[in-house]
């Protein structure tokens, strides 16, 4: 027997005389080691081999976990794990979604309501005293310059510090790319005015956040679906499709690094591939970035913006990152930024200028990484305890995704449910 196999069956041995529970950690690395007698290396190779099993998770920072038993065999963990893309709409269609929607918003602000429908974190995930400094001292320091108008492209010091955040992501772009916008959101509709008239027709990836088609609706548009795979994002063979069928789509929507709202992050090979079918098809791609910091692996997943600068339009916002109330996103619009800069003056005309100063000195003090990690962290489990407590819960038969990342989880239930009732 292999020394790492001494490891996993002392480990297996510990959960099933009910020694280790599901939800508890294993011993450490190193304590395992001393326990053994074995290198941290041995012991390191026996946990990722008990995490390929489905018997532990490893949480950044933080250890292994034990699962719960239905996530230990494979094929078992498949069946729960293997959520299923819907067959899409591929026609042409208008959409309403506001009244849904509005519904949703509005339940998240009743009392006593977890809102389980929307993706509204919770306050005390955000470092807000240490924002509030920051932008108690941006206003001390320069009175009168916080109270001026901050015209688009947003001030310098936060395009700056976005430039140097997007560099993780493999975009080599200068701040003078950069417009800053209030929020993800307003960037979405401005991308939408540079590129669409009322009537024309664009492709959203399906499951996809529900503010891609409110935008949509809101600017008179209509709506192709394309497929998305819960674990791998865009289907490429739809959109190719699609693309095939239809030749007068003005742009493609979609979230590929940790979609809204599967969780789902597109293999790099995937994200060139489908640069280049949308440059070969001359349509633009907007991708929506808002969720690539809060990734669950190793590396922040790579931008689409970074295999072609002028093809996509990304944009993004730090309300699921670092602050919802000081309303800070970005554009970045390659050949369009010049119709960006425009629309935004004539739609919004400014974006508050203490509130970007103030997020501007909060991400040049280096606390951004340390906020990340631990907001990551504790993502990752949260997700990981309602995996568990669906699997229990749901009927068998219940689809769960596996989220590359942000605070979404996708199920798909049975035949029969009606989702929106339940």
């Amino acid at each position: 027997m292999r020394k790492y196999e001494h490891v996993v069956k002392r480990l297996q041995k510990l959960v099933d005389s009910g020694t280790l529970r599901a939800g508890e950690k294993a011993p450490s690395v190193r304590a395992m080691a001393d326990q053994t007698g074995f290198s941290m290396m041995t012991v390191l190779d026996g946990y990722r081999r008990l995490e390929n099993m489905g018997l532990l998770a490893a949480r950044e920072r933080s250890g292994y976990y034990v699962r719960p038993r239905q996530f230990w065999d494979a094929g078992a963990r498949q069946s729960l794990a293997a959520a299923k893309p819907e067959r899409s709409q591929s026609t042409p269609r208008v959409v309403q979604v506001d009244d849904e929607a509005a519904a949703l918003i509005r339940d998240a602000r009743r009392a006593g309501v977890l809102p389980l429908g929307c993706g509204t974190p919770d306050a005390s995930f955000f470092p807000s005293e240490q924002l509030s400094l920051c932008l108690a001292r941006a206003v001390r320091r320069d009175p009168l310059g916080m109270n001026r108008y901050s015209l688009a492209p947003g001030e310098p010091c936060l395009r700056r510090q976005m430039a140097l955040r997007l560099l993780e992501a493999g975009c080599a772009i200068t701040e003078d790319e950069i417009t800053i916008c209030g929020g993800g959101t307003d960037g979405i509709i401005l991308s939408l005015r540079a590129l669409t008239q009322p009537g024309d027709t664009i492709a959203i990836e399906s499951p996809g956040y529900f503010g891609f088609y409110r935008a949509a609706a809101f600017l008179g548009l209509k709506v192709i679906e394309v497929p998305s795979d819960p674990q791998n994002g865009l289907m490429l063979s739809a959109f190719e499709r699609v693309v095939k069928r239809h030749n007068r789509i003005r742009c493609l929507m979609l979230c590929p690094s940790v979609s809204n709202p599967t969780g789902a992050v597109m293999p790099n090979e995937n994200k060139a591939a489908l640069v280049d079918m949308a440059r070969r098809a001359s349509m633009t791609l907007i991708e929506d970035d808002t969720y690539g910091e809060l990734y669950f692996g190793d590396r922040r997943p790579k931008s689409l913006k970074a295999f072609d600068s002028d093809q996509v339009i990304q944009i993004g916002g730090l309300g699921k990152t670092l602050s919802p109330g000081h309303r800070v996103g970005w554009v970045v619009a390659g050949k369009y930024q010049q119709e960006i800069e425009r629309l935004h003056g004539m739609a919004y005309l400014a974006i508050a200028t203490p509130n970007q100063v103030a997020v501007a000195r909060f991400l040049s003090s280096g606390g951004m990484a340390k906020h990340l990690r631990a907001i990551r962290a504790a993502y990752e489990e949260n997700i990981d305890l309602f995996r568990m407590a669906v699997s229990e819960h749901f009927p068998a038969s219940t689809r769960i995704g596996e989220p590359s990342g942000g605070h979404f989880l996708w199920v798909q239930m049975p035949e029969g449910f009606d989702s929106v009732a339940l």
